[in-house]
């Protein structure tokens, strides 16, 4: 389970049935950003999800137990 709203890093996240690997890779609601930026916005806010959903498919997964996941995935949020 991947949050990315800005604001929920400190929000309880829903349940989720069996022990999902949760991690937060936030990032700015383009939304919030003021109507002449907002192009822009969603763009970079793309842009950086785009690069980290990149990394996280790049990692060896198969030969990773879970908790190795779960810090790479938490690595893999703080890329800009």
């Amino acid at each position: 389970v991947i949050t990315v709203c800005s604001a929920a890093a400190g929000e309880a996240c829903p349940i989720w049935p069996g022990a999902p690997i949760r991690a937060h890779w936030g990032v700015d609601d383009p939304a919030a950003a003021p109507r002449e930026l907002q192009e822009t916005a969603f763009r970079e806010a793309h842009d950086t999800l785009a690069r980290r959903v990149r990394a996280f498919l790049d990692l060896p997964l198969e030969s990773m137990d879970p908790a190795a996941i779960a810090r790479a995935a938490g690595e893999i949020g703080q890329i800009p």
